[in-house]
């Protein structure tokens, strides 16, 4: 009697079971089979398949290619088992596990196995797809970095069963993105809602064929993106390098959520306003940023970037320089570049602030909410590089500029009551 009280999951309903079966990898759900008979359909009805290599590896100890044929045909075998014994998979995720010494096909072998899993025929109803590739390369004394910068795989989602018919969430990482079809018609995503890509090689054309083939996506994440031509070479990577020169444009008219981190070039904009885009989150990097004398080449392709946003209630930016030149803009705003924002109710800003922190924040604030009459909630994160690390110094200043912060907020006469966060980090670095 007390072993059968203590069995607190076969008293669950059988939704609530399935929905605990689809978060356990393929292999464990099969396994809940064997607890009683009760069980055993229910990891066939979960509608979710979770596909991970790393249980095929050779163990970290082998030197070399810890994932070859043999292993490989194992694994691909086992997944389409998996998937065609679930009843209607809706949820597909890979996670890709390998490790090669420097000069060898990993991305190859790898890409193949995505390929084998996605061409079942399983696949080809699959709602949401979230393919991720964890592929490390050993040198002779450590790890090192692969000699290609294209992925480790290539979504065609010209090819891809699923795309057409059903997809409507796709996540990937370390994916080469290649053009949608052949011909002049493309390929049509009508259900896909949202993507996330990461650390991704694509063309701007590719990646804007993407949205035009999506009437219905809303929801766009990019992380660490590296934009190419259509002829292969590098136009503009997006991850410690960009062409001052070049523009990248998008029209995202139909997004609610915009995602960006470690990726928007100084030229990135968007072509048209996106009226429904509820909260927007964007890095703007730039490593150059200190040394380049003229603030806007830094402020105006942001500008360029955000005055499409307007209607956005949530905004969350990253600056790689200094908070400074915002203020800057703000005074000269009869160029017609900078944006308002009369819906924002909430921003974080993270940005950079030279030796004059009282000055920094000052003038930032007082910005901000000329920008944003109806804000509710300001976060202000300003990070100062100190040479000799004077940490009682910014505190100091940190209580000081909350106080003059809430007096300017007063000074405007808002209606609106705003909540101001000030928070100053110091950086410590060693002189040249």
């Amino acid at each position: 009697m007390a072993a059968a009280t203590s069995d607190h999951l076969s008293g669950l309903p059988d939704d609530l079971l399935r929905h605990i079966i689809s978060l356990l990898s393929a292999k464990e759900g099969a396994a809940t089979a064997v607890l009683s008979r009760r069980w055993r359909p229910l990891w066939r009805q979960a509608g979710t398949v979770n596909l991970d290599t790393e249980p095929y590896l050779y163990p970290a100890a082998y030197r070399g290619n810890n994932f070859p044929e043999h292993r490989r045909s194992a694994f691909v075998g086992h997944a389409l088992a998996a998937l065609a014994a679930c009843e209607s998979p809706r949820v597909l995720s890979l996670r890709l596990v390998s490790e090669e010494i420097e000069g060898g096909a990993a991305e190859e072998r790898c890409a193949g196995v995505v390929d084998a899993v996605l061409d079942a025929p399983a696949a080809a109803r699959v709602e949401e797809l979230r393919v991720r590739c964890a592929v490390s390369w050993l040198c002779e004394h450590g790890s090192c970095e692969r000699s290609s910068s294209s992925g480790t795989w290539r979504l065609r989602l010209g090819s891809l069963p699923c795309a057409a018919a059903t997809l409507r969430v796709l996540h990937a990482n370390d994916v080469g993105v290649e053009r949608l079809g052949d011909g002049d018609g493309g390929v049509v995503l009508p259900l896909l809602e949202e993507m996330r890509l990461v650390k991704a090689t694509v063309s701007p054309e590719t990646l804007q064929g993407v949205i035009d083939a999506a009437p219905r996506l809303a929801n766009l994440w990019l992380e660490r993106i590296s934009f190419r031509s259509n002829d292969g070479s590098r136009g503009l990577a997006l991850i410690g390098y960009y062409s001052r020169d070049r523009c990248i444009e998008l029209d995202v008219s139909r997004l609610r959520s915009f995602v960006n981190e470690r990726s928007l070039p100084g030229r990135f904009s968007l072509t048209s306003p996106a009226p429904d885009l509820a909260s927007a989150d964007l890095h703007f990097h730039d490593h150059r940023s200190y040394g380049d004398k003229d603030p806007n080449n830094l402020t105006v392709p942001m500008w360029s970037c955000l005055r499409h946003l307007h209607g956005v209630r949530v905004l969350k930016l990253q600056l790689d320089f200094y908070a400074e030149y915002i203020a800057v803009d703000a005074d000269d705003a009869d160029d017609g570049v900078l944006a308002t924002f009369p819906n924002l109710e909430y921003l974080e800003l993270d940005a950079h602030c030279k030796d004059d922190h009282d000055m920094a924040t000052e003038l930032t604030v007082a910005s901000v909410l000329r920008w944003c009459p109806a804000i509710r909630e300001l976060r202000l994160r300003l990070s100062v590089a100190d040479a000799e690390g004077r940490v009682n110094v910014i505190y100091n200043s940190k209580r000081h500029m909350i106080h003059h912060a809430r007096m300017m907020r007063n000074s405007f006469g808002q209606d609106v009551q705003t909540k101001i966060y000030v928070d100053v980090t110091n950086i410590t670095t060693s002189s040249p």
